[in-house]
């Protein structure tokens, strides 16, 4: 019996789904590398052939041939699974953000795309909000604006670059930077592709914001003074807040599909806590908790020395004064 076209159409549209689930539930269970979808985006005249064949199988004496289509895919995504990432740019230029004479609070708008974040919060130079390097030089830029006892920096990198829709794997922008922490700050994050880690543990963070897709961001947050509000919008996003262990998180979710993982002592906690709420589809929120460092020993003081010293000077005083010979007395020169 013959079979109906139909059947391999069906069958192969089915496949294709299956195939994209896979990789985006291991995308967002980190089993992929970093910058997974970036390197594969580059990669699209994959789908054109992939459409291409379906076209001209669809319906000619050999339709099982219509499944060519998605295992083109698979192989596709396969093989950049198993490379890995590609070798970014060490095409670096210093960035600096000047801090009002007046600021006292600050807000960090991140406009970002196919890009890898690397932020600490520290200790800056002087009159300072943020300074570090990008790459590559070309692409990107940093602007502060103060009014008031308020200021906002702006961190832009570069749009979508013509150069990377060829058949090799796309270029990514790279953000290095280092925040002020004696100022409370708020992070708004609008991006699509990006990644990276934040650690704002020394920091005061008062609000966060992030929208976009297909982002992967790690959050290392301190103990909140009062409750802190973080907002997730988008798709395909995760999101990851790593957080003192006797910090409480709460989680709610609006939308399709939103995953979280919940610490398991999250009821028994108290106190100001971090308000995450997910809306959109198939994000990820993951929650865990990092113990408090050991209080170090306190060091010895440095004075320890001098205090012997005069200890055995008031010593020899005391023999002196009850009749002990001196050294004038004692005869020798």
């Amino acid at each position: 019996m013959k079979e109906s076209p139909i059947v391999w159409r069906r069958f192969a549209r089915g496949l294709t789904f299956i195939v994209f689930g896979i990789f985006f539930f291991g995308s967002a269970q980190g089993l992929l590398h970093r910058g997974f979808w970036l390197d594969a985006l580059a990669f699209w005249p994959v789908c054109l052939i992939a459409l291409g064949l379906r076209l001209i199988f669809d319906r000619s004496k050999t339709p099982w041939a219509v499944v060519l289509s998605p295992l083109i895919i698979v192989a596709t995504l396969s093989y950049v699974a198993l490379r890995g990432s590609e070798p970014l740019s060490e095409d670096w230029r210093t960035v600096e953000a000047a801090r009002g004479s007046q600021t006292e609070h600050w807000s960090l708008e991140l406009g970002v795309a196919l890009a890898d974040l690397s932020l600490r919060a520290g200790s800056v130079a002087p009159g300072v909000l943020l300074e570090g390097r990008m790459a590559p030089s070309s692409h990107g830029s940093v602007r502060a604006s103060s009014r008031g006892s308020g200021s906002r920096v702006y961190l832009r990198a570069g749009g979508w670059d013509t150069r990377q829709m060829v058949f090799r794997p796309g270029r990514r922008h790279r953000w290095e930077l280092e925040v002020a922490d004696d100022l409370p700050m708020t992070i708004n994050l609008e991006g699509a592709f990006a990644e990276g880690e934040l650690d704002l543990v020394s920091v005061e963070v008062t609000d966060v914001n992030l929208q976009g897709a297909f982002n992967n961001i790690v959050f290392f947050l301190g103990a909140p003074r009062s409750d802190v509000r973080v907002e997730l919008e988008g798709a395909f996003n995760r999101v990851e807040l790593v957080v003192p262990e006797d910090t409480p998180v709460s989680v709610s979710t609006d939308g399709f599909i939103n995953l979280v993982d919940r610490r398991s002592d999250a009821q028994s906690l108290s106190g100001p806590a971090y308000r995450v709420r997910a809306d959109g589809a198939f994000n990820r929120v993951v929650v865990r908790s990092e113990p408090r460092p050991e209080s170090e020993p306190a060091p010895q003081p440095e004075s320890a020395p001098e205090q012997v010293l005069e200890a055995e000077v008031e010593a020899e005083s005391s023999v002196s004064s009850n009749g002990s010979l001196s050294p004038e007395d004692d005869g020798n020169p």
